[in-house]
């Protein structure tokens, strides 16, 4: 995995009720601006980052905000080089997801998979992700 090191990290407060493990998409928790959680379902619009570490209960955990961090598959599909990554469900893993102009489907991109090779259809196969959210329109 490629430059999957010192990508800009900020601290975030968590929202109280579960514990975020590492590598995993946080995203703004909607009550309480300014908190994170686990995404509430697919599509997520409000993608903060990438957790580098585990949050403790009412604690604050570490977000990759920018440049390259690990995140976890959901196992899928296969991730191939280049895929646009969306968040998963309310696991906080990715897939990928395919881009088409002119659909209504709106999803915020985690960022754009950043492997040397393709990333097998397995529940946590860690992915290298080149952190770029963005609201963009998908198939």
């Amino acid at each position: 995995m490629p430059g999957a090191t010192n990508p800009q990290t900020i601290t975030k407060s968590c929202v109280a009720t579960v514990v975020i493990p590492a590598r995993r998409v946080v995203v703004y928790d909607a009550t309480t601006r300014g908190l994170v959680k686990l995404p509430a379902g697919t599509p997520e619009k409000t993608v903060c980052g990438v957790t580098r570490e585990s949050s403790a209960k009412s604690g604050c955990v570490a977000v990759a905000v920018a440049g390259i961090a690990i995140v976890e598959s959901d196992g899928s599909a296969v991730i191939n080089p280049g895929d646009a990554l969306i968040a998963v469900g309310t696991s906080g893993k990715v897939k990928t997801q395919a881009i088409a102009a002119g659909s209504a489907a709106v999803y915020n991109i985690v960022g754009i998979c950043n492997n040397d090779a393709q990333v097998p259809a397995t529940d946590g196969a860690l992915v290298s992700v080149e952190l770029n959210p963005a609201l963009t329109v998908a198939a």
